[in-house]
């Protein structure tokens, strides 16, 4: 009886976590990407060009939602999409905690219950990986 309880509540803790945290999260990610896109003329035509080639209206139909294989081949939006996470991630500092010894990929050892700390927003504007203009909103380069 004590166990259902438990996975009830547990349950309920998660779903809470989703419906508030994550729409923070999403809505922070949208923001940052029409700021972006918006400010960026050139950027927004090509996006607009992209989905006029993908979607089709219809006769009369001014606006329509798209579905998911129309979604999936507006490949320069995905793009777009994800250099503004790049730039503007919904979570700026990610913190996790190592559940085996593991070495990572830069030869760096972690042990058992290690805390790390990822800086995304600082790995997102990174020279070293996205060059010297890694400040700048560039979906072409995704």
């Amino acid at each position: 009886m004590m166990e259902k309880q438990f996975d009830y509540k547990f349950l309920r803790d998660t779903i809470r976590n989703f419906m508030f945290a994550g729409c923070d999260t999403v809505s922070s990610g949208l923001t940052w990407f029409v700021c972006l896109v918006i400010t960026h003329l050139e950027i927004e035509k090509k996006i607009r060009e992209e989905l006029k080639a993908i979607v089709s209206l219809g006769e009369g139909k001014k606006w329509r939602l798209f579905n998911a294989n129309e979604v999936k081949n507006a490949i320069y939006l995905h793009a777009a999409l994800c250099e503004s996470l790049r730039l503007y991630p919904p979570v700026a500092i990610q913190r996790k905690t190592s559940l085996e010894h593991d070495i990572l990929p830069s030869g760096h050892r972690v042990h058992l219950n290690t805390r790390l700390v990822i800086p995304l927003y600082a790995m997102g504007r990174m020279e070293s990986i996205w060059g010297r203009n890694a400040s700048e909103f560039k979906p072409d380069r995704i």
